[in-house]
């Protein structure tokens, strides 16, 4: 009896049925009376990519299509583009339709490195409707770096609040520059 209640229980049509964590993918078959837990899809669990995938899923109803590194979102047309640009790799670029543009995703203990410095004087110079993007955390830091760097005109910073696996919400992005 005690088994039976237990099997009820675990099978609560509740439950969400694809969580996503950092570093895991776990995943709850109808029905079944066992979970699945396996790493996530994308090539690392980091704190960058996911970044990178919560800014795809907040750009997702405004762009038609994207090509990014080291993340993979069902639902979207792929660029056939190269992400190199000058000596470095771009991390998303997205097509709206009308105009290109090009997205270069930082966790907040990225912005401070030199070389993040020389990748976005890089990007600065050789892109148009280029963005920066960063987290709540990372907010202040983005600011006085495009400041610093004398970037100010050429560089829009954006922050993504990141929603993965919450069911019925989206991640969100907000233009603070």
């Amino acid at each position: 009896m005690e088994n039976e209640e237990l099997t009820r229980e675990f099978m609560n049509p509740r439950h969400r049925k694809r969580i996503l964590t950092a570093k895991w993918e776990i995943v709850i078959p109808e029905g079944e009376p066992y979970v699945i837990v396996r790493p996530r899809s994308d090539r690392t669990g980091s704190t960058h990519n996911l970044i990178l995938r919560a800014l795809i899923e907040a750009l997702k109803p405004h762009i038609q299509a994207y090509t990014a590194d080291a993340v993979e979102v069902e639902g979207l047309a792929k660029l056939k583009l190269p992400l190199r640009v000058g000596r470095h790799r771009i991390d998303l670029i997205t097509w709206n339709g009308a105009k290109y543009e090009y997205w270069e995703v930082k966790a907040p203990y990225e912005l401070g490195l030199s070389r993040t410095q020389e990748q976005l004087r890089d990007y600065a110079h050789h892109l148009e409707n280029f963005n920066l993007v960063t987290t709540p955390d990372g907010e202040r830091q983005a600011r006085d770096i495009i400041n610093l760097l004398g970037l100010k005109d050429k560089v829009k910073v954006w922050i993504v609040r990141p929603r993965l696996g919450e069911e019925g919400r989206k991640s969100e992005l907000k233009a603070i520059r």
